[in-house]
């Protein structure tokens, strides 16, 4: 065993010795510009630069994705953690605290899913026409 980490570290202290730089260790050129100026090109802003951060959202159906998953993996999990803890070998048979834990788990699971999915369905816009 100490005959092959002695040989590791030979390998490694030749490895070492005899490394290169390597492109990216090495300090880019500057270059100057012709005639030592620096010319920045001014764009021009048009409207407000914060509108989209406030804009009107569009309509999908992330909070009803939400809700249903949600429920649906909330009580899931609530059930199967009544049903595993019952499955148990240990004395202490309150299923409790297993399954309000796994329901918590399997609501939060399901909400972010749920929110996710409902968020890549657009929302159809509603004729109120009569």
């Amino acid at each position: 065993m100490l005959h092959m980490s002695r040989k590791y570290a030979m390998v490694a202290a030749a490895c070492l010795a005899t490394a290169r730089p390597v492109c990216a260790q090495r300090i880019a050129p500057q270059f100057a510009p012709k005639g030592g100026q620096t010319y920045f090109r001014q764009t021009a802003v048009e409207g407000n630069v914060l509108a989209p951060l406030f804009s009107k959202p569009t309509p999908d159906h992330r909070w009803e994705g939400f809700a249903i998953g949600a429920a649906v993996l909330g009580v899931g999990g609530a059930i199967a953690g009544s049903q595993l803890c019952h499955l148990s070998d240990s004395a202490n048979q309150h299923c409790a605290r297993t399954a309000i834990g796994l329901g918590l788990l399997g609501a939060f699971v399901g909400g972010i899913t749920g929110g996710l999915i409902g968020g890549s369905i657009p929302r159809m816009p509603s004729d109120s026409t009569p």
